[in-house]
């Protein structure tokens, strides 16, 4: 089963995307931060990233988070949707 982890502070987007993952045969994981989104993705083990752009304490949290995600060799393969 593949794995996705989503990042969104938006709860209601979160819960709206796992329904229909979910329904599809995805497994999911989420979180509403940016916090510690690298060591997340790893901890699921994570096949795809879904990514909010703007968070509201910084409107470039979403383009920083796929930088830090394609900088570290260990996340650098895994597809992000933005």
């Amino acid at each position: 089963m593949k794995k996705i982890h989503i990042v969104d502070d938006d709860s209601n987007i979160v819960e709206s995307l796992e329904i229909v993952l979910k329904k599809e045969g995805f497994s999911c994981s989420s979180q509403c931060d940016d916090n510690n989104v690298v060591e997340n993705v790893l901890k699921v083990g994570a096949d795809l990233v879904i990514l909010d752009v703007i968070f509201p304490e910084d409107d470039s949290a979403g383009f920083k988070i796929a930088r830090e995600l394609k900088k570290d060799d260990r996340t650098s393969k895994i597809p992000i949707l933005m």
